[in-house]
């Protein structure tokens, strides 16, 4: 139970230090809710936030790889597949979030919108043979340009900026909330699992009679196994969901 536990403070951890990582900022007092005070001075003195959180999972969970028990070593291997996916998950976003437009280009497109912003009223006078017409259809051209122009700007940081005036066009925080709240949500359920095994076991059969391909439901058969400690019937469940 310790380190259930202390898995599922690392996980609720996790998504706040991954938007704080690519957002450029580092709140400590964020983590505060989800972990408890010596991991969080323990996770203050790491450069990389989300990826020192998938370090201390992957030592949680070192111990069931020799777990002699049943299942040990293939919730073990379940687990670890799990970490080396929100280790990828940090590498990808990195990626978006450290490659931005060259600074040529956007400085080529800036040039040639105020360029042809410019021109455009020659072209227009002659056309339109009115000038406040001119000076009407400009504006709305050049406001469309310009706005056109500053989406590609933000475009280039999705994630956003720590400390700089910048939109978030992607909603970090809700995105993580949900993720926490998820977390949250499904540990009740395993706890209810753990309770009432036999209730979850016949819940969770009921479901794959409707839909033997329902994944989901796999996983809750395996947790009610488990809470009956029937490890083989368990794992053979957990390997029918992958």
């Amino acid at each position: 139970p310790s380190r259930y536990e202390a898995l599922l403070r690392l996980m609720q951890a996790y998504p706040v230090a991954l938007r704080q990582h690519l957002r450029g900022q580092r709140d400590m007092d964020e983590f505060e809710p989800y972990l408890e005070t010596s991991e969080v001075n323990e996770l203050s003195t790491a450069d990389n936030l989300p990826l020192a959180l998938t370090l201390s999972m992957s030592v949680l969970l070192a111990d069931l790889r020799t777990d002699p028990s049943p299942g040990g070593s293939y919730l073990w291997y379940s687990c670890n597949e799990q970490v080396t996916q929100l280790t990828e998950v940090i590498a990808r976003s990195e990626a978006i979030a450290g490659t931005p437009v060259p600074i040529s280009y956007s400085r080529h497109s800036s040039r040639a919108v105020s360029m042809f912003t410019l021109l455009l009223p020659l072209a227009l006078v002659g056309i339109m043979d009115s000038v406040p017409g001119t000076v009407l259809s400009t504006t709305v051209i050049s406001w469309f340009l310009f706005g056109i122009e500053v989406i590609g700007h933000n475009i280039e940081e999705p994630f956003g900026l720590g400390g700089v005036r910048r939109p978030e066009l992607l909603p970090l925080r809700r995105y993580s909330e949900n993720i926490i709240v998820d977390l949250q949500e499904e540990n009740r359920i395993i706890e209810r699992a753990l309770r009432s095994p036999g209730k979850e076991l016949e819940d969770a059969e009921s479901a794959l009679k409707c839909d033997p391909a329902y994944v989901a439901g796999y996983e809750r058969k395996g947790r009610a196994l488990l809470g009956l400690e029937a490890y083989a019937e368990a794992e053979a469940a957990f390997r029918r969901g992958l």
